[in-house]
């Protein structure tokens, strides 16, 4: 595919003029192209919008993106605590994954595969709301490593993560168990 969406409703004209040489630029070197570019996880890939990932990194930089800077009530233009860090040598971490946050993710088109490492810094639902739609999400999309979970150990065992993620997978347990075929959703 040679279109790359257009440039014409950035904020800025420089914006707009870093953008049309992009575009330019990813028109040279891929219209022609007949197989489709690896996908790395540091190089930037074309895209149909602009995203703030979009620039290559360098193995001695990184990159903190805002995917949810909110409130705890949903709101539709501003997701809950969610932050992701990039790092050169390819690792992505993310930081708390409040509700909303799963979109902003998955719009940002990053193979769920880079998307492994979770550090919630507590567990109110504006800070780990979107773990289940993170967590069945990679899945579907072909997660191929497990979804692994930092956070608080609590003052008693129920008020820690260990806890809240047994009693998540628990909850979705007919979702699990549809997808693998054992539950019969037409039921």
């Amino acid at each position: 595919m040679c279109y790359l969406g257009s440039c014409m409703y950035l904020p800025t004209r420089t914006l707009r003029r870093q953008c049309r040489k992009r575009v330019q630029a990813y028109r040279r070197d891929n219209c022609r192209a007949e197989s489709p570019p690896e996908i790395s996880p540091v190089k930037a890939r074309a895209r149909d919008f602009y995203a703030p990932n979009s620039e290559d990194l360098a193995p001695d930089e990184m990159r903190l993106i805002a995917c949810g800077t909110g409130m705890p009530t949903a709101r539709p233009k501003q997701a809950a605590s969610c932050w992701l860090l990039e790092l050169g040598n390819g690792d992505k971490f993310i930081f708390d994954v409040g509700t909303g946050s799963s979109e902003r993710i998955a719009a940002m088109q990053i193979p769920y595969n880079y998307l492994d490492k979770v550090f919630l810094s507590h567990l109110h639902t504006d800070h780990f709301g979107d773990l289940d739609a993170l967590f069945v999400g990679g899945a579907l999309a072909g997660r191929q490593k497990p979804l692994r979970v930092w956070g608080p150990s609590g003052d008693t065992p129920e008020r820690g993560t260990k806890y809240a993620l047994e009693h998540l997978r628990k909850a979705l347990t007919w979702d699990l168990d549809g997808r693998a075929g054992i539950t019969d959703p037409r039921v």
